[in-house]
């Protein structure tokens, strides 16, 4: 429950756990920097929806939530804030994301454009030189190279790596099986967020790797 303040970790690491009525969950990670309590605030939810537990000795700094919220109004960016704060709940739902921390998500968040997808509707098409780079918050596709299927893609997958990292053409098509919810981002800031983050540049480069033929 909301207890009138925010916490702000200056030093240390948390571990973020839920527990959805079957087990206890690990769904993220916050340091240095990054906000305790500040969603249930954005959204005026009496409730917290998870607990925040320290792995490493933690440092934290204590603030008046009402203070907070009427900064957010009186700068005009609530309902950014909870745009994107939406886009990082939903991101750390899947690996990598729930690894990172929540500046990390809140800055892909803030690069990402929210697209709704329906059944049928090819996002990009092989051989194009589109260079977009996509992550699925929701739903299933089918990948095709030459006309053929070559596999299935689920909630937490990413595609459009090679045209947005490497300035190659579209190396197969991508069509929603299912009504879906994709990311989208641009090929320079999602360029400028994995050069830049060595753990999401691993994750992509092993990914490519693992993609080749």
């Amino acid at each position: 429950r909301r207890n009138g303040f925010l916490y702000v970790i200056l030093s240390g690491r948390c571990r973020v756990k839920h527990h959805d009525g079957v087990s206890l969950k690990n769904i993220a990670i916050k340091e240095s920097g990054d906000f305790i309590g500040e969603i249930a605030i954005v959204n005026q939810s009496e409730l917290h929806s998870a607990s925040v537990v320290a792995e490493t000795p933690v440092v934290l700094s204590v603030l008046d939530e009402r203070l907070f919220y009427r900064f957010l109004e009186d700068e005009n960016r609530l309902g950014n804030a909870i745009r994107i704060w939406k886009i990082r709940t939903e991101l750390e739902n899947f690996e990598p994301f729930s690894y990172f921390s929540d500046a990390l998500n809140e800055f892909i968040a803030s690069k990402a454009h929210y697209r709704e997808i329906k059944k049928g509707e090819t996002v990009v098409t092989e051989g194009d030189e589109t260079t977009n780079f996509y992550i699925i918050l929701k739903g299933r596709f089918d990948i095709r190279q030459n006309s053929q299927s070559i596999g299935l893609m689920n909630e937490g997958g990413l595609f459009g790596e090679y045209a947005s990292l490497h300035q190659m053409p579209r190396t197969a098509t991508v069509t929603a099986l299912c009504d879906s919810t994709l990311l989208e981002l641009k090929k320079e800031d999602i360029n400028t967020i994995v050069f830049t983050t060595p753990i999401l540049n691993f994750f992509v480069q092993r990914m490519m790797k693992n993609r080749l033929p």
